[in-house]
């Protein structure tokens, strides 16, 4: 009979991979990543794979879904960082896109110096 140890790794691992949620609502409400590195998320999602694998080999199936659940969870804020940072690239490109082409309306002043007439005077 299998001990009820299983509920302490359980609450365990669900409090883990359920601390990057705060985070992932954080990043979403500021619609900005440019103070997060895309390693942080990328490197444990793949420790997180390597975990999965480890825990499916050694039939530790409780901590293998809860890793399974941590890479959505890390996968969820690994897209999120990758999508947001793609966006402030690209709003710098056209600001600096924008900055270098000149205005298409009358804003360059026209030549001012005395005309014909005026030198007539």
């Amino acid at each position: 009979m299998q001990h009820p140890y299983w509920y302490v790794g359980t609450l365990g691992i669900i409090a883990m991979e359920a601390s990057y949620v705060p985070q992932i609502v954080r990043l979403w409400r500021r619609g900005q990543a440019h103070d997060l590195s895309v390693f942080f998320p990328g490197l444990n999602v793949l420790g997180r794979l390597l975990a999965v694998v480890y825990a499916t080999l050694n039939h530790e199936l409780v901590f293998g879904a809860g890793f399974l659940f941590g890479i959505f969870i890390r996968g969820s804020l690994l897209a999120q960082v990758v999508a947001l940072k793609l966006r402030a690239r690209e709003a710098e490109r056209a600001a600096a896109a924008a900055a270098v082409v000149p205005a298409a309306d009358d804003s360059v002043p026209a030549f001012v110096g005395p005309t014909s007439s005026q030198e007539a005077a």
